[in-house]
């Protein structure tokens, strides 16, 4: 018998390998496989490059047929040199010719390979040619094959420097309903890429309008793919997602949620989670109803549609009324199922939504906790991508409030500790967030210390960034509440640090290691390295100008500094500290006086100092304290007064200063040891004799006189 390749130079030859009574017709894909061992591929491509102009289109269209789905013979058909002659093809064939080829270029373009192939012999130009000018079938296909092409942002930006936008926005608002759907593939490839320009300019032509057009009256295959358009616009263009929103895109997305097919449904929920990126979409996302087919979506869609569903809710419950209907909706399930069953992708995105849902709510992270979320969210802080254990560290520490045991007995602190160690900026601070919460108590403390904790945290506070460092001090606080763990964390080289972040921290970073000095001190050995690395000026510094809970932390930490240590006493009376301590005392909040005055009482048991407080003011201040502070700010003021009266000049002031009726009120109100405390300042009061009469006027002897005979 004559082989195929014999007589295939003719065009009736390639004809019959393509209509229904050929060879290739019906037949299984090794059909296709014989016809290149017979060495049908050559004789083809050499019709297409010789033949006349019917030659030519029946030669491309039993190419088309033999290359559709087998990327073996495309190859094949390639190193035969296919390419040239169809390009050829599309620049003098008739219409029929081009039409064919463009849709060789189509199937051919499926790698990109040979789309660097195609490209490079200049397939671009004729195509955007057929795309303006030629008949509607080549359009169609002009448009198909440009879309194929448009893998890489080089070759989109190719594409879009030919001129291929004006002909593609004409074929989407004038074509027939195959051409409308072929032109909206055609722009989600071109806008599927990181080159940001490119989308602007689609934009910019009028893309959108049309698009969301399409997406209201096209085909199944038309809406698909303007949704597929329309996400690719949006992403990280403000204007194009506001644009989609204004020209009403969201009402036929959340239709798609509610009646299409699970493909459909699960691009309109990746769209809904794209423009919800803009804060006041959100709102008009839960006015269209967005919320329960996407909580549906998220409970009965295969794998993608639940993935898309996690992501979009993730956005959507950043307001407030979305995350109320989300609860409401029983979600806290299929995200815990997500957790369990989900790819990385939806794994992380079900752990976002549980992160916005449970913040600063019980009854959430209740339901969280009973829908058994903690063992999956150790999992994925395990053996997730790096934002999934982010996020997962995230939920963990919203949870561990009243869970922090059970968490670490799921086995979170390792991993957590690894992401710690190794992990990106954002996941070193969160994990060491949340080490913070699980050492809430003084079991916590000591399981985060002994699994290792303290070295990795310093390490942070020394290298990491802003939040990377202020997570740290903030945990190095939480495990210094335990004495031992003060010597483990001074002997990790915290305190270098520390006073490094006091020096050039901002003021939430200063503040907190002026409170974590403050606890570090209180161990004796601490409180002299502190000093000797040179906490005193800065804390002073801070005491002076930071703000509030600056000034009330450095006064805190000049406290534990000073307490029974009179060379930090003098180092710190040396630096300046008195003048802003009474500065404090007189001027700030209800927990700085009260800071200050600590300071000031133990700043008191050098007798110089004491000099100082009197002659700056702080007799006045603490009086004033003692008459209208709150009940711990009257204490110290008492205590601080019974201090300062040891010296007979003092005796006298804080008497003319107006103490005595607050200090009798609270001989007669007070809890016990207030008025043990009150009892003992009158007492010492009442001993310098120019005080007497005042005392004996303010009736303050007849309580005194009563108070020393019950404790008598």
């Amino acid at each position: 018998g004559m082989c195929v390749c014999d007589v295939v130079h003719t065009p009736q030859a390639a004809d019959e390998m393509h209509t229904p009574s050929g060879l290739n017709n019906n037949k299984m894909h090794s059909n296709k496989i014989a016809i290149a061992r017979a060495g049908a591929v050559g004789p083809l491509v050499q019709l297409l490059r010789a033949g006349d102009i019917e030659g030519k289109t029946r030669a491309t269209e039993a190419l088309i047929n033999l290359s559709t789905n087998s990327k073996n013979m495309q190859k094949c058909m390639l190193r035969a040199g296919v390419v040239e002659p169809l390009v050829q093809l599309l620049r003098d064939g008739d219409a029929t010719g081009r039409t064919r080829a463009a849709e060789a270029v189509r199937v051919l373009a499926g790698t990109a390979c040979n789309q660097a192939s195609i490209v490079r012999a200049g397939a671009v130009e004729p195509l955007v040619h057929s795309l303006k000018d030629g008949e509607d079938a080549e359009k169609l296909e002009a448009a198909g094959a440009l879309g194929a092409l448009a893998s890489n942002s080089h070759n989109q930006t190719l594409i879009l420097q030919a001129g291929a936008i004006e002909p593609l926005m004409e074929l989407l608002r004038a074509g027939n309903a195959e051409g409308k759907s072929q032109a909206a593939g055609a722009l989600a490839c071109l806008s599927e890429s990181e080159n940001e320009n490119n989308k602007r300019l689609i934009a910019r032509a009028g893309a959108v309008e049309l698009l969301v057009q399409l997406l209201r009256t096209g085909t199944d295959e038309g809406k698909s793919r303007a949704v597929r358009a329309l996400i690719n616009l949006s992403d990280n263009n403000t204007d194009a997602a506001t644009q989609m929103t204004q020209a009403g895109v969201v009402k036929p997305l959340v239709e798609f949620l509610r009646i299409g097919d699970a493909a459909v449904k699960t691009v309109a929920a990746q769209a809904l989670h794209v423009l919800a990126r803009i804060h006041r979409n959100q709102a008009i996302m839960h006015r269209a109803g967005a919320v329960a087919p996407l909580v549906h979506l998220l409970s009965t869609g295969e794998a993608s549609g639940k993935r898309e569903a996690a992501g979009a809710l993730q956005v959507l419950t950043i307001n407030n009324r979305n995350r109320t209907e989300v609860l409401r909706l029983g979600a806290v399930e299929p995200l815990v199922q997500l957790l369990t069953t989900g790819d990385d992708v939806g794994k992380t995105s079900a752990a976002g939504v549980l992160v916005n849902i449970s913040k600063n709510n019980n009854s959430a992270m209740l339901s969280v906790v009973r829908a058994g979320a903690i063992e999956p969210l150790v999992q994925l802080l395990r053996s997730g991508p790096v934002e999934g254990k982010t996020r997962a560290a995230e939920v963990l520490q919203i949870l561990a409030g009243n869970n922090h045991l059970a968490i670490m007995r799921a086995g979170a602190v390792e991993p957590l500790l690894q992401l710690l160690r190794t992990g990106d900026a954002a996941g070193k601070a969160q994990a060491s967030g949340t080490l913070r919460y699980l050492a809430v108590d003084n079991r916590g403390q000591v399981i985060v210390r002994r699994a290792g904790a303290v070295e990795p945290l310093v390490h942070l506070l020394r290298t990491g960034e802003v939040e990377g460092r202020i997570g740290a001090v903030q945990a190095l606080i939480q495990l210094s509440e335990n004495n031992n763990n003060k010597i483990w964390v001074a002997r990790a080289g915290a305190i270098e640090p520390l006073v490094h972040l006091l020096k050039s921290g901002d003021a939430q970073g200063k503040s907190r290691a002026a409170e974590a000095l403050s606890l570090l001190s209180r161990n004796e050995r601490n409180q002299v390295a502190i000093a000797r690395t040179g906490a005193v000026d800065p804390l002073v510094h801070l005491l002076r100008f930071g703000d509030a809970d600056g000034k009330s932390q450095a006064a805190r930490a000049l406290h534990t500094l000073a307490h029974a240590n009179s060379n930090n006493q003098m180092a710190i009376s040396r630096a300046g500290a008195i003048e802003p301590l009474v500065e404090l005392l007189k001027g700030g909040d209800s927990d700085g006086k009260m800071r200050a005055t600590e300071a000031l009482i133990t700043l008191s048991d050098n007798n110089n100092n004491k000099v100082a407080l009197e002659r700056l003011g702080a007799v006045d201040a603490l009086v004033q304290l003692l008459k209208s502070g709150d009940v711990p700010g009257r204490i110290k003021a008492a205590e601080a007064l019974q201090v300062l009266a040891c010296n007979s000049y003092n005796q006298v002031e804080i008497v003319r200063a107006g103490a005595l009726e607050p200090l009798v009120q609270m001989l007669k109100t007070a809890d016990a040891a207030g008025k043990s405390l009150a009892a003992g300042t009158l007492q010492i009061l009442a001993s310098n004799t120019q005080n007497q009469p005042t005392m004996m006027h303010a009736g303050a002897v007849e309580p005194l006189v009563h108070m020393l005979q019950v404790q008598a």
